[in-house]
Order: C-alpha cells, then sequence, then structure tokens
C-alpha cells in the first residue's frame, strides 16, 4: 500500500525559510520590493543643476508676461504714452490747483483755471518764439546756409573729408531704401496721414486724461484700487504712493532743470551776440526733456548759428556755455534738485532714451525715463515687502491727486 502523505504547514506570508519563530523573515515584510530611489541608483541630479532649472522656469513665465505686456503696449502705443503724458502734466498741475481748492474755489473752476492757465502761458511763448523768428528769418537763413559753407571747405580742406560725396550717399541709401515710383509717393501719403491721425488721437486723449485726472484724480486711483483684493490694498497704496512721488519728482525737477538750462544758454547767447537769443532758449528748454542729448543737441543749434553769424570765435565761445551749463546740470544740479528718490544709473537712461526713441519717437524718448524711474521704484518696493520691510512713508496717492 502506498504509504500517506504527511502535509506540510504552510509557510507563512513573508517567511523566506521557514514557519515563523524558525528565524525566518519578519512577518510584516511587505509583499513588494521597495523601488529603489535615484539616488540608490546614482541618478540624481545635482543640486545646483536643479537649482538652475527652477530659476529657468520661473525665468521662463516672468519673460512670457513680459512679452505679452510689451505685445499689449505696442498694440495700444498712443494709448499707453498719451496716458503717460497725462500723468506727468497732471503731476505738474495739480499742486496748483490743489492750492485754490484749499482757498475756496470749486473743484471744477480750479480745474479750468489751471488748465486754461497753463494752454494760454504755452501760446503766449510760442507765440512770442514765432514773432522772433520770422522778424529775422530772411538774414537768419543766407546767414545759416553762408555758415554750412564755411564748415564744408574747412572740412574738405583740412580734413580732406567731401561733405557732398556722403550727403549723396546717404540720399542714395535713403532713396533705394525707400523705393521709388507712385507706389513710394502713395505709401508715404499714407504714412503721413497715419501719423497725423496718431498723433491727434494721442493729443486728444492726453486732453481729455488731464482733465479728468486734475479734477478727480483721487477718485480715480480709489477705483482703481477697488479692482485688486481688499487684503492688499495696503500694497498697492504703497506702491502707488512711491510711483506717484517718484513720478511727481521727476518732472518737476526736469521742469526746473530745463528752465535753467534753457536760461543759461539763452542768456549766454545773447551776451555772445547770437541772433535769436530768446528762440534758442526756448529750444533748449524744450529739448531738455530728453535727457543726455536733449539739451546739448538744441545748444549745438545755438553753435551753428553762432558759427553762421558772427564767425569761428564766438562759435567757440557759445560751445563754451553749452558745455558749462551741461557740466552744470550733469553734477550738481541733477543731484540737488532729482535727489536719490529718481538716481538711475546714466547707462540705464542712455538706454531708456534710445528705446523710447525707437519705439515712440520724440515722445518716447522724453518719457522713456520716467517710466524706468517707476519701474525701478515699483520693483524696489516689492522687494521690500518681500522681506517684510516697512512700506515707504510719503503722501498716498488719492491724497496727492485730491
Amino acid at each position: 500500500m502506498p504509504e500517506p502523505v504527511t502535509p506540510h504547514p504552510s509557510p507563512t506570508i513573508g517567511d523566506a525559510d521557514g514557519p515563523v519563530g524558525s528565524g525566518g523573515a519578519d512577518p510584516v515584510a511587505p509583499l513588494v520590493a521597495p523601488v529603489a530611489r535615484p539616488e540608490a541608483a546614482g541618478g540624481d541630479v545635482p543640486a545646483g543643476l536643479r537649482r538652475v532649472a527652477a530659476w529657468s522656469w520661473r525665468l521662463l513665465v516672468v519673460l512670457a508676461l513680459a512679452s505679452v505686456v510689451l505685445l499689449l503696449v505696442a498694440r495700444l502705443e498712443v494709448l499707453f504714452v498719451a496716458l503717460f503724458v497725462a500723468l506727468l502734466l497732471t503731476s505738474m498741475l495739480q499742486p496748483a490747483a490743489a492750492w485754490l481748492r484749499d482757498r475756496g474755489v470749486p473743484r471744477a473752476l480750479a480745474t479750468a483755471a489751471v488748465l486754461l492757465g497753463s494752454a494760454a502761458a504755452l501760446v503766449a511763448v510760442v507765440l512770442l518764439v514765432v514773432r522772433a523768428v520770422v522778424g529775422q528769418a530772411g538774414a537768419l537763413s543766407q546767414a545759416v546756409i553762408d555758415g554750412v559753407a564755411q564748415v564744408r571747405a574747412w572740412a574738405e580742406q583740412r580734413l580732406g573729408i567731401n561733405l557732398e560725396q556722403i550727403e549723396s550717399s546717404v540720399s542714395g541709401l535713403v532713396g533705394g531704401l525707400g523705393g521709388e515710383g507712385g507706389g513710394s509717393i502713395v505709401g508715404s501719403a499714407f504714412g503721413a496721414a497715419s501719423t497725423a491721425f496718431e498723433v491727434l488721437a494721442g493729443a486728444g486723449i492726453t486732453l481729455f486724461a488731464t482733465i479728468f485726472f486734475v479734477h478727480d484724480g483721487g477718485g480715480i486711483w480709489r477705483w482703481f484700487r477697488s479692482l485688486f483684493p481688499t487684503s492688499v490694498h495696503g500694497h498697492v497704496d504703497g506702491a502707488g504712493t512711491a510711483s506717484w512721488q517718484t513720478l511727481s519728482s521727476y518732472a518737476r525737477a526736469t521742469v526746473l532743470i530745463a528752465a535753467i538750462d534753457g536760461i543759461g544758454i539763452g542768456l549766454g547767447a545773447a551776451l555772445i551776440g547770437v541772433p535769436l537769443a530768446l528762440p534758442i532758449g526756448v529750444l533748449v528748454f524744450f529739448g531738455s526733456f530728453i535727457p543726455i542729448i536733449g539739451a546739448l543737441l538744441t545748444g549745438l543749434v545755438a553753435v551753428l548759428i553762432a558759427l553762421a553769424t558772427l564767425g569761428l570765435t564766438s562759435a567757440l565761445l557759445m560751445a563754451a556755455v553749452v558745455i558749462a551749463v551741461q557740466q552744470l546740470e550733469g553734477h550738481i544740479l541733477q543731484p540737488l534738485i532729482q535727489g536719490r528718490l529718481v538716481s538711475i544709473h546714466p547707462l540705464a537712461v542712455v538706454l531708456a532714451v534710445a528705446a523710447g526713441s525707437t519705439i515712440a519717437g520724440i515722445v518716447g524718448a522724453v518719457i522713456a525715463v520716467p517710466v524706468v524711474a517707476v519701474a525701478n521704484v515699483l520693483v524696489r518696493y516689492v522687494a521690500a515687502a518681500s522681506r517684510g520691510e516697512p512700506a515707504p512713508v510719503g503722501t498716498a496717492p488719492e491724497q496727492g491727486l485730491d
């Protein structure tokens, strides 16, 4: 007979060598062996590379957001430029309107008085300059032509430079880029019409925005602040305060510095005996709104007029006056008047002016530096808030605009 099969005890789960208690594995050992971590497998990513990758994708997000903002600004260039110019004008006109309101003048009447008074002063200056130019336009134009001829002859004799060939080469290059024929003429006409329409539209938006900013700037700010969650209203007010202080300081300081430049160069031209001293001073005043290069370029006009009408000695004296005024502005006036609130490195100023002129022409060159100044103070405020530092102390935007 076959021998009966004796059943063996079933091994316990996780028992590799026999029953529990016989020296086998722990009965609660996992059914599945743990997966080896990358560190154990030798595939760990270096900490430096992980840090670079983390910063890289954040930087890509920031660049994408900046690209969207720049694209939006480029598509709505006229609107953004007009609104920023209106803010600049408001920062200069608001103190006068607030002064009138503090003395009991109704809000609407104070706004109208400030705006109409400023417009009347500007028209008076323009008429004065036009009258001075028209009275000496004939003699001055002939003197300028003679002066340019003298410069050309001197350059050819002393330096061996043929200015006529350079002028013809540049004209040919410009003509080749612009094309020839009726299509080019039609394109130029449409381009001029489009530019004129944009200028008129921008001027209209600037005028209406300035009226509303001066009349009810505080209400507009409160509405803008209401677009944000209540929990961040304090930070919005803090950033707005810092930005408005920077913009106001820049605008008022620029007007004062431009007036000093215009008076200094215009007075120097009058003392030397250069014709059209008053128009030269006004031209320098408006040119000084373009930082670094504005007053210098308009001062060169005075040097050219002096050379054309009075000769080389007077031209050198006029150049010395222009350089002296520029040195006074760069080393004394700007640090003293503008202070550290809107201090920007000269390289950043030059790059901002170049970028602004490329995007929006002369107006872009004028507003580029205040835009950079406001952006700089906003970044500094956000950085300070992220570190838990106190917000800058100053007048709240709605108080400064009321």
